[in-house]
Order: structure tokens, then C-alpha cells, then sequence
């Protein structure tokens, strides 16, 4: 039986892809000295005018021994902006409410819309000096791809990100949210006045976010409305490694990353060379709050995209990761994404019974091709090629995370050292390197089970293994950036 609160079970859906690619406008309003500029137009010269003669009033309101003279005073210098108001010049307060009775009222309505205005234009700029006037060390998006059974925890996740967001952060937070109405791309900053608060950049009548348009329309909307130096993408959805959509057995949904139940498409997934296409520029980080995202094949696909992946071998349960506390340590100077892991893993460590569920890694892709060198050294060496398949008793015999009796993400290193014994040191060393962090905990769920599963073996990346049952998959399984010309 499947838990309450999981990431995954989704119901059965008839598959269909969606090759269109949507040109997303996200509306940007510029930012800088220009912003602030236009925000001001309602005061112009005026506020300029006002400014003088308060300063002037405050020169002299210290001087005055009086309220009757400060009164004097007060119809001396405020009421001699007949520039202004188109007044004659009066010597007191009482002579010119009595030389004014017939003040008309639309002189009087004109007068407060101008104070209206004043106090509009001068509230849009403060709110554009909240921003700090440097460009930040970092930008970090989060991308909730919700639009299916996870939608109740884009709200979630966004108060949980603003409670924490503080003034010592030196950084842009930004969330793209889908949740199946009008999808939304907002700006979560901090201000003196009111604290953490939230700029709505940009609000679409419907979406697709799992179209590759969306997501590098979000992308690039962030480094538009504020550039900095560096950006990190976290996203929460449906997740599957690396499978291809022409996978139909067995029918598990979706396939590769992000999934989209929206009203006119019965179902929308990007595969993971799609979604690796779609970034437009290079990332610290991502950080994949979604199931079976720690494949080898994933990661491989996305090195030249990103420097580290956070990621799951197994299937992850709600709440994910703990986003109360995530972007202190992604806002570091160097991000600590260790600590980001660490903490997933110790509160889903400490979970009840079934709930006792967790695998995380920390991959560092530089490190990737010379893990991919030696497991093609191993697989040219061992007894299998693209046509022979290892005898199902090995297949036993090596640690796998799912999905029930369809074993399609086996652990890495476990499969290593299984075809080459002798090479069990040069398979430890080489993923310590690619594999600066992991942690698990005893056991994994299984949505296919709906039981806790043994982990025996965990080196923090998964792979798939070619198998004959799965003749689609194993053809698509050859055209991966990973096993491109393993057995040539």
C-alpha cells in the first residue's frame, strides 16, 4: 500500500507526447537605475519643489518659541506654492481661508490626487531600494513541475522558503510554480520594512512545464529580470532516471523528469536528453527533489550542464527535502550541498516504521567520464555484449532500487565489482571521487511492493542493465551519451 505522502503512485494515465514547443513570454519588467526612474514619473520636478520647501519649514519651525508662531510660519512657507496649486500668496492661515471661501472642489480633488501620487511614486521606490545595488554572488531557481498529485506542496514549499529568507542571504530566490491553474514565476527577496516578501514577475492562463520551452523560458526570465554571477536549479515533480518515453513495459510513468497532467494533454514528460537540452546555461548545481534522479545515465547526460547533482537512487516520500532550511546553505559562497544531503537523509531517517526511507548523493560530474572510462573498461572485458544478457541469478544477486519485480535501476557499483571482482578497489576509488557524499538508510520503499526493501550495496548512482524482456529499452539504452559505443 502506497504512503499518503509520497512522490510517487501516480494513477494509470494514457500516454501521449507533445513535440510542441510553446514560445513563453514571461512579460519581464526591467530592473536598475531605469526601473526606478519610470516607477518615479508620478513626482518629477514636483517632488523636487516640495523638497525645498520642507526643508526650509524645518529650518524654521526650530526657530519658532510657538504654536500660534509656527502656525504663522507654517502659512508663510507651505502656502506659497502658487506655482502648485495656482493660489495667490497669503500672509497668514485665517486670511486665506477667508480670502478662499469659495475655493472651488475640484482645485481641492486635484490637490490630493497630486499628494496620492506622491506617496505611490515614493512607495515604488522604496521598493526598488530594497533590492541591493550589487549584482548577487548567486540566483537560485525552484522549479515546481506540480501539475499532477504533488500540487498540494507548491504552497508548502514556497512559506517554507520565505519564513527563512533573511537579510544576510546574498542571493536571488526565485520559484516557478504549476499546480494546474495559472502557473506562476515569482521573486522572493527581503526588505527592511516587511521582512521576506514575494514579487510576482510573471502569471500565465496555462502552461505545459514539462515542454523544454517552459523550462528555459523560466530560466532564462531569471537571469533577465537579475543577473549574477552564478545559478542553481532545484526541481520538484515525477522523476524516473533516464527512460525513454517508447519504454511501454513496464507502463511506469513518467519517463525521465517532470510530469504535466494538465486538462487538454493526457499526460506530458522530458525525457532527460530533452531536459539537459532545454537548460540554457551552465548551472553550480541541481538539486532533483524527484524519484530515481541518481542514475549514471542522468548524470552523464547533464555534466556539461551543471557542476554537482543532488539526487535519489531510490524513490523519495513526501515532504522531500527540507526546504525550511535549504537555502541557507545553497546561498554559501560555495554552496554546501553536503549539508543540504545530510539533512534529507536525517529526517527521513528518523521517520516511523514504513516512512524509515531514504537515498541521497551528492555527484560531482567533472568527475563522471573517468567513472564512465573504467566501466567501459570492465563491461569490454566481462562475458556481455549488446546481445547477451547477464543470467538472471546475477541479476539477483545485484543490489537494485525498484521497480518491484522490474528491476530497472541496479547500483553501480554493486554491478562493477560483480562483473570484475579483481577491480573492486579501482570501482571504490573511482566513484569516492564522483561521489564526494552519500547516505541511505537500512531499507527503501517500494511503491510496486508497497513494502520496505533490503539495501545491501550502496554506492550512490544507479545504472541500468541491459535485459531481454525490455528489448525498446535496451535500444534506447545504446543511444545515451553514457553507453555510446561501450561495446565498439
Amino acid at each position: 500500500m502506497l504512503p499518503a505522502n509520497c512522490h510517487i503512485g501516480l494513477p494509470a494515465l494514457k500516454s501521449r507526447r507533445d513535440d510542441t514547443l510553446l514560445t513563453v513570454d514571461f512579460n519581464l519588467r526591467e530592473t536598475g537605475n531605469m526601473r526606478i526612474l519610470q516607477n518615479c514619473r508620478p513626482c518629477g520636478t514636483l517632488s523636487k519643489s516640495v523638497a525645498s520647501v520642507v526643508r526650509r519649514l524645518k529650518s524654521t519651525v526650530n526657530r519658532v518659541p510657538s504654536l500660534r508662531d509656527w502656525l504663522q510660519v507654517f502659512s508663510l512657507k507651505v502656502f506659497s506654492l502658487k506655482v502648485l496649486f495656482g493660489l495667490p500668496a497669503v500672509p497668514s492661515l485665517r486670511d486665506w481661508l477667508s480670502a478662499n471661501r469659495r475655493i472651488t472642489i475640484h482645485r481641492i480633488i486635484l490637490c490630493l490626487i497630486v499628494l496620492i501620487l506622491i506617496v505611490l511614486s515614493l512607495i515604488g521606490c522604496q521598493k526598488e531600494q530594497d533590492y541591493k545595488q550589487t549584482q548577487p554572488r548567486r540566483s537560485v531557481l525552484v522549479y515546481l513541475g506540480v501539475d499532477n498529485n504533488l500540487h498540494s506542496e507548491a504552497e508548502q514549499k514556497i512559506s517554507q522558503l520565505k519564513k527563512t529568507w533573511n537579510k544576510d542571504i546574498d542571493g536571488n530566490l526565485f520559484v516557478y510554480s504549476d499546480t494546474g491553474e495559472q502557473p506562476f514565476l515569482v521573486n522572493i527577496y527581503y526588505t527592511p520594512q516587511r521582512g521576506a516578501v514575494t514579487d510576482t514577475i510573471s502569471i500565465h492562463p496555462n502552461l505545459n512545464s514539462a515542454l523544454p520551452a517552459t523550462l528555459a523560458g523560466a530560466m532564462n526570465a531569471v537571469r533577465a529580470f537579475r543577473n549574477a554571477d552564478s545559478f542553481g536549479l532545484v526541481v520538484l515533480s515525477h522523476g524516473t532516471g533516464w527512460l525513454p518515453a517508447e519504454m511501454s513495459t513496464p507502463a511506469i510513468r513518467p519517463k525521465s523528469i517532470i510530469l504535466d497532467a494538465s486538462t487538454d494533454q493526457t499526460e506530458n514528460y522530458m525525457e532527460i536528453a530533452t531536459f539537459a537540452d532545454a537548460i540554457p546555461y551552465r548551472l553550480d548545481f541541481i538539486i532533483f527533489d524527484a524519484c530515481w534522479m541518481a542514475s549514471v545515465e542522468a548524470a552523464y547526460q547533464l555534466k556539461d550542464k551543471t557542476d554537482y547533482i543532488v539526487a535519489s537512487s531510490a524513490e523519495i516520500l513526501e515532504p522531500g527535502f527540507v526546504y525550511g532550511s535549504m537555502m541557507q546553505h545553497l546561498f554559501k559562497p560555495a554552496p554546501d550541498l553536503k549539508a543540504v544531503a545530510r539533512e534529507f537523509y536525517e529526517y527521513h531517517n528518523a521517520a516511523p516504521d514504513i516512512f524509515r526511507s531514504a537515498t541521497v548523493s551528492v555527484i560531482k560530474t567533472s568527475e563522471l567520464p573517468a567513472l564512465r572510462e573504467l566501466a567501459k573498461d570492465i563491461s569490454q572485458q566481462a562475458p556481455i555484449d549488446a546481445e547477451t544478457f547477464l543470467p538472471l541469478e546475477t541479476l539477483d544477486n545485484i543490489q537494485h532500487f525498484g521497480h518491484g519485480a522490474h528491476r530497472l535501476f541496479f547500483d553501480l557499483g554493486d554491478y562493477l565489482r560483480a562483473l570484475a571482482p579483481d577491480r573492486s578497489n579501482d570501482v571504490d576509488a573511482a566513484l569516492e571521487r564522483s561521489v564526494p557524499y552519500r547516505a541511505s538508510t537500512p531499507q527503501y520503499y517500494s511503491s510496486a511492493t508497497g513494502a520496505l526493501e533490503p539495501i545491501k550495496a550502496f554506492s550512490g548512482l544507479t545504472v541500468y542493465i541491459p535485459q531481454e524482456a525490455y528489448p525498446k529499452t535496451n535500444d534506447a539504452h545504446q543511444n545515451l551519451r553514457w553507453t555510446k559505443d561501450f561495446f565498439h
